[in-house]
């Protein structure tokens, strides 16, 4: 386990990469909700670095265009024909342009990934950069 002192600097370091990492990041997806995740992962297999940082942005659900429908589940169950059915299944609401330009898992709401083969303390700006 970490000591008090350590885990303190740890906190450190993870609110700076977080802050690298929200720079690059448009103030409007931010303010729709667009959070950062970092945390420091250790490995103990062989061909592991021992200590890497995993980044996670995870991207707001758009909000969703609700159909005002008058009729009761049974009739639309009865009344919708089967190909009907799978264009309302296969819409998955979206915003109209990604968060992130070229990024989309940001226009759907979904979440993007990435690792540094660095200690939290030892990952700079440019390595932030490379990794998104």
């Amino acid at each position: 386990m970490f000591s008090a002192n350590e885990n303190i600097l740890l906190r450190q370091h993870k609110r700076r990469v977080i802050e690298y990492i929200e720079s690059t990041i448009p103030d409007n997806a931010l303010d729709l909700g667009t959070s950062v995740m970092a945390m420091q992962v250790s490995c103990r297999q062989p061909g592991c670095v021992p200590l890497e940082t995993a980044i996670t942005i995870v991207f707001p659900k758009p909000p969703t265009k609700r159909k005002k429908n008058r009729r009761s589940r049974k009739e639309i169950g009865t009344t919708l024909s089967a190909q009907q059915q799978q264009q309302e299944k296969e819409e998955v609401p979206a915003f109209p342009q990604p968060l992130i330009p070229n990024l989309e898992e940001s226009r759907i709401g979904g979440s993007f990934k990435t690792r540094i083969l660095k200690p939290l303390s030892d990952v700079t700006q440019e390595d932030v950069l490379d990794a998104l």
